[in-house]
């Protein structure tokens, strides 16, 4: 429920005193909240289909600094924060290249209705601004993926992680 439905309805339940006939309608489905319906757990192969087909997505946004396909694999808070990473490269003029050697999965774990797979992507990356490119830079980086069931998989979370918790590959 959100702030403003909770205020009206304290609002309004003030107002009439709990008499029954004053009670708003609610929206089905919003209140009282029903309890979240798990989804079946992903496969080692499902999350790592998922977190490949991911970070290809990213990549892909990255290099064009356009969000377009974003919404396909990823959703909530990592879908929030790529949008305005991209939109961020596009406002400065920028790209982010890169070119993925390996990607090789070194940590999953799952749980009805979600999971999380972590990558470690080598390759190499450069900065392009203003049509110039900078020099290419060795990138090693451990990815971990969030997925959830939403009525299918996306990643729900997105984190690089810093090297002193990578996982060992």
């Amino acid at each position: 429920m959100t702030a403003a439905r909770l205020g009206f309805a304290i609002a309004v339940g003030s107002l009439c005193w709990g008499t029954i006939a004053c009670t708003p309608s609610l929206p089905t489905g919003r209140w009282p909240a029903r309890a979240a319906v798990p989804g079946p757990a992903p496969t080692q192969k499902t999350l790592l289909d998922l977190a490949t087909a991911a970070d290809t997505v990213r990549v892909m946004a990255l290099a064009s600094a356009d969000p377009a396909g974003l919404a396909n694999v990823f959703g909530g808070a990592a879908l929030q924060l790529l949008v305005l990473e991209v939109g961020h490269l596009r406002l400065r003029r920028e790209q982010v290249d890169i070119e993925v050697a390996r990607r090789e999965l070194v940590h999953w774990s799952t749980r009805p209705g979600a999971g999380t797979v972590v990558l470690e992507v080598t390759g190499h990356r450069r900065l392009v601004a203003s049509g110039q490119g900078h020099p290419w830079d060795v990138s090693v980086e451990q990815l971990a993926f969030t997925v959830q069931w939403d009525p299918g998989w996306l990643v729900t979370a997105l984190e690089d992680l810093p090297p002193a918790v990578w996982w060992p590959a």
